[in-house]
């Protein structure tokens, strides 16, 4: 129960969550918050989703089953509180085949793993030491970028020695037992990630012809380019000085929701309900498929890169949009 709560069983609890306005301020989070929620969210559930969400972006580590669980019994909510209790009884330990676990990381897993919602502090700690920690949590301002920076120097450090096993290992012996379950379920589902693999929309992702090559001066990744959902999969950028690429669903994956409400112009937010029921609340797909609809002619005009631009910046996805912006605008 002092376990934080996973990004997985967020989603549970939000469909099941009592006067989530009550729990929301016995949480800590302050008014006007609640207020943003309520006015910015029609569904219920999408409302409950994100203040469970802002309590854990607010609290980290402290965000756990067990404060839950006691802000439910001290509201008299017995059988909601029994329903997070649950939660917790999990298997003493994931399981999947060595082979698997033994493989060196790649940089899509890592992001999706960057993507999970865990105190990245003590797990940095032991794979990459104090001081780079340290200098992460000075340079970085967002959680997520802090994981991902803080893993992805661990597999330049480490080399073929960072393993699965080795993260899954690591965070089992600090106690995050949820969130090694996590990895391991990422690692056995591979690189897939199509939205909902048996709906129409993956499959035409899948049958997609792949983008011509990509190229800094305008055409494909121009300005006034179209985007592709490969190319949204495998964008290339020059990060910090460096070329690289980047994964533009996965850097956008936590905020399908506001994504879609301005992507979109679904102000009433039926056409995520619509894709989160579709995807199985899956971030990743859910994000893919928000892509997949505006690329095909549903939402903000025109469908280009700096649309697209425009639009993370409205949702405060500064960091990603400068990413984009710095090669669909380089110089000819």
């Amino acid at each position: 129960m002092d376990k934080k709560v996973t990004d997985a069983h967020l989603v549970k609890i939000a469909k099941f969550l009592p006067k989530w306005k009550v729990v929301s301020k016995l949480l800590g989070l302050e008014g006007q918050i609640v207020k943003d929620i309520e006015d910015r969210y029609r569904s219920g559930e999408d409302q409950r989703s994100e203040a469970l969400m802002k309590w854990v972006g607010k609290e980290g580590g402290r965000a756990t089953y067990g404060k839950l669980y006691g802000v439910l019994l001290e509201m008299e909510e017995g059988e909601a509180a029994e329903k997070v209790k649950e939660l917790t009884r999990v298997s003493s330990g994931p399981q999947t085949s060595g082979s698997t676990l033994d493989a060196v990381c790649n940089s899509d897993t890592i992001l999706k793993i960057a993507m999970l919602s865990y105190d990245w502090r003590p797990l940095g700690r032991r794979l990459i030491g104090d001081q780079r920690v340290s200098d992460i949590a000075r340079e970085e301002h967002d959680e997520q970028n802090r994981r991902e920076r803080m893993l992805t120097t661990w597999m330049q450090q480490e080399g073929t020695r960072a393993t699965y096993r080795r993260l899954v290992d690591v965070l089992e012996k600090l106690g995050n037992k949820a969130t090694a379950e996590i990895v391991v379920r990422l690692v056995e589902e591979g690189e897939d990630d199509t939205p909902c693999a048996s709906s129409p929309a993956a499959r035409n992702v899948a049958n997609e012809s792949p983008p011509p090559k990509p190229s800094t001066t305008g055409g494909q990744l121009g300005a006034n380019g179209q985007p592709t959902v490969k190319l949204l999969t495998c964008f290339p950028s020059v990060v910090d000085g460096e070329k690289k690429t980047i994964n533009i669903i996965q850097r956008t994956g936590t905020s399908y929701e506001k994504l879609g409400m301005f992507l979109l112009e679904d102000d009433n937010g039926d056409i995520v309900d619509s894709l989160k029921e579709a995807c199985h609340q899956d971030p990743i797909q859910i994000t893919t498929a928000v892509y997949k609809k505006w690329i095909s002619g549903t939402g903000r005009k025109p469908v280009t890169w700096q649309t697209l631009v425009d639009v993370l910046r409205e949702i405060d996805l500064n960091r990603v949009a400068d990413d984009i912006d710095s090669t669909v605008k380089a110089p000819k």
